[in-house]
């Protein structure tokens, strides 16, 4: 969502600071959960179907509280009246609410899918 402006030709301090945050949070957010996945699978012996319900109980309720926490912290920073700050917290909050619905839900369904 907040990575338009590279294609726009549209990029400030704000947009290069989302960009590098938001790619940090998609990262931590992706290895936490294979870390879990990975565990389940080679440590416990369980099916690709399991090791990813595993995860899921694991991992799942920090990343969705940790979410909720940046979304809630950087919608109230969206609401100054700083520009920077204004365009950043607006920026941030919209992407990590993105960041579990289009990166972390597909990762079951491609798990499985390659029997990883």
């Amino acid at each position: 969502m907040v990575y338009g402006g590279f294609w726009w030709g549209q990029v400030g301090l704000s947009l290069s600071l989302v960009t590098g945050m938001s790619f940090g949070i998609v990262i931590d957010y992706t290895v936490h959960f294979m870390s879990k996945y990975l565990r389940a699978k080679r440590e416990q012996g369980m099916m690709p179907e399991d090791a990813v319900r595993y995860a899921f109980r694991t991992v799942g309720q920090a990343l969705l509280i940790t979410t909720m926490i940046l979304v809630i912290g950087f919608g109230i920073l969206g609401d100054v009246n700083i520009l920077f700050q204004r365009r950043d917290g607006a920026d941030d909050s919209n992407d990590y609410s993105s960041c579990v619905c289009r990166r972390i839900s597909p990762a079951p369904t491609i798990i499985t899918k390659n029997r990883g």
